[in-house]
Order: structure tokens, then sequence, then C-alpha cells
């Protein structure tokens, strides 16, 4: 088969032959017909950021769409010829009870996870892939859709399993902060598919905030950011007191737009921290006891959650037609790594299509 290869930081993927892989007990291979392509990807292959990678060579790419070609004879549930999700989080627990988890095709969390690393390394920018059993969920009803949208779902799981940790209840007041993010319109969809009541979308591009307000003009505010104090007033206006904030900032120290838009929660109101931000954040102690204010972090969903959103998407309740994929053939793996980098962003996100 055809796989798309990283050999070494700062050198870009090469699209060689390569074989195809074997199948062992508890697992299932599949097809690949469509991989999302994160923003962060380009970063990590060209060797920007320092990530815990599989063993050199490997195949990268995360967040997949298959349909099943091969299952393996301790494996139940899953049939050949299935359109599956492939979640590439998987983790074992060793017999301490410490976890090690990874990201099947990407990373490694903590130095505890190149044992799995070495033995799941490889992702699904390739024409097959083989992954863990429990890895694979159905799609169901949700076939009929356009595999390049749904390789977002891991994406919309991020905030999934927030909400579900979460006081989240239909008709609540929903602020998303960094709204215009991919996690940020994952989450905006989402809650809007939930039954929020309102939902105020924060973000500093204006033109992809009022396409998010188009989506549902009678429930969704834009609330348009500009990085001072003003945000704070701007966003508690629109929210009138938040039951929930989703907090999707990535990547930065600066946590003052997290705090800004903390202090539009109401009482009683739910915080859930799914973005990036590395800056610690001065919070009142007396503001939260005051109005007993829960902070929750939460970094991926439960197993169970890809059945449950794609149930959502099957029947019509959680809208991804909105969403639109720019699609790359292998071939051009470079270029869509590259695109996904500087172009994803709201509804609009990268899909590589072997």
């Amino acid at each position: 088969m055809r796989a798309a290869r990283f050999h070494r930081p700062g050198s870009p993927l090469q699209v060689e032959e390569v074989p195809d892989p074997e199948l062992v007990p508890g697992a299932a291979i599949v097809r690949v017909l469509s991989a999302f392509v994160p923003p962060y990807f380009a970063e990590m292959i060209d060797g920007r950021v320092s990530y815990p990678l599989p063993p050199l060579p490997f195949t990268p790419g995360m967040d997949t769409i298959g349909k099943v070609l091969e299952v393996a004879a301790d494996v139940s549930g899953l049939e050949v010829g299935q359109r599956v999700f492939c979640d590439h989080f998987y983790n074992a627990v060793n017999i301490g009870g410490r976890a090690e988890s990874c990201y099947v095709g990407a990373f490694g969390k903590g130095e505890a996870s190149q044992r799995i690393l070495a033995r799941w390394r490889d992702g699904s920018f390739a024409e097959r892939l083989m992954l863990p059993a429990e890895c694979f969920t159905p799609l169901g009803r949700a076939s009929a859709v356009d595999p390049a949208l749904l390789v977002r779902l891991g994406w919309f799981g991020t905030c999934y399993g927030a909400l579900l940790r979460s006081d989240f209840r239909p008709g609540d007041t929903v602020v998303v902060n960094a709204a215009t993010g991919l996690v940020g319109t994952a989450g905006v969809l989402l809650v809007l598919a939930m039954g929020a009541g309102k939902v105020v979308a924060c973000g500093r591009r204006r033109p992809l905030l009022e396409a998010l307000a188009r989506v549902d003009p009678e429930r969704v505010v834009a609330v348009p950011i500009s990085g001072t104090d003003e945000d704070e007033d701007a966003i508690r206006e629109a929210a009138g007191g938040a039951n929930i904030l989703i907090d999707a900032v990535g990547d930065i120290a600066d946590a003052a737009p997290t705090a800004r838009a903390l202090r539009a929660l109401g009482p009683y109101g739910n915080a859930l921290l799914v973005g990036g931000c590395m800056g610690d954040m001065p919070v009142n102690y007396k503001w939260m006891l005051d109005n007993q204010i829960t902070i929750l972090g939460s970094s991926w969903y439960p197993r169970g959650g890809s059945a449950e959103m794609l149930g959502m998407i099957g029947a019509g309740v959680l809208n991804v037609g909105v969403l639109q994929a720019r699609k790359f053939p292998l071939d051009e793996v470079n270029e869509a790594v590259q695109w996904a980098e500087r172009g994803a962003g709201a509804l609009t996100h990268a899909a590589l299509v072997p």
C-alpha cells in the first residue's frame, strides 16, 4: 500500500510503498476513506515543537473514517464492509494503575506512552490503517454523510467530554471563547445540537464569527473581541449571566482572555477548559465561593461518546452539513499539512483522501 512517512523532524513527509498492516489479535484493519489533517501537524513535522513521537519512521494521521477490511477472530461488534469512525486515542492501564495513553499516528502523553507508541505506531495518512478494535465505532445512520466532514468528530469530542462532566442543561446560555478555532466551532455546533438556549460566540476573526452566527441566527450571538479589558464587559453584556463557558483558547501563554470570559459566568456556572493555554490564571477566591463556580479541565471524551455524537449526526440534530472540507489526495499530503495550519478555522478544515 501507499503511505505518507515521517522520517525525521524538519523533513517533509514522503509518500512511499510500504507493506500492508498484518492483522493482530484484538484489532481490525480499515481502508482509509478520509483522515483529518490537524493544524498542529505542520509544527510537529517541521520540528518547531518537540512532540513525544512514535519510533521513526512512522505514518502520521488521526481522526479517521474507514471501511472495515479485516477483523481479528477475537473481536466482536465489527463487520467487514462497515463504515467506522476511528478514534486514535488509546489508553492502557498497567498493573500499578498508572494510565499510559497516546494518540496513535501522532504523539504520546508522557514518557510512559512510549511503549504503546512503539506497538501502535502508524496512523491514517495511508491507504490502510490498523488500530485496536476498541478504537472503531460504526457510523450507523451517519454513514450517508461525507466522510471528509465526519473526520472532525474527535474535535467535537473534546467539547463533548467536558459537557458530559458539567451541569449543562437544555436551555442554558453558553459562552464559547475562541469560537472561530476548530475546537471552539465544534463547541458552538455541539451545544446547539444539545439544546442550548443561547450561544455567545467570542473571537477575533469577525468574518468567521459572522459565519457561525448565520448557522442559527436566533440563538447564536457573535461577540468580536480585541484582546483588551473591554472584552469582559462585551461578553458579560451579551451573556447576561452564562451557565456554561467553553474556553477553547489555543496554546498561548497569556491567560487573560480566558479570565475575562470566565467572569461572564453567573451563579453556579461551569467553566470548561478544553483549549491549550499555558499561562497561570488568577481567579478571585471570594467571587468563586459566592457564586459557587466550577472550573473543570477536560482533554478527551469517553469511548462511547463517538457513538452518541454519530447518533446526533445521523438524526440530523448535530449539523455537520455546515462544515466545509478541503480535500487533498495522498500525493499532496505536504500541501494539506501546510494548508491546515494557515487556512483551517471555524467551519473549514483539511481532509486527506487516500
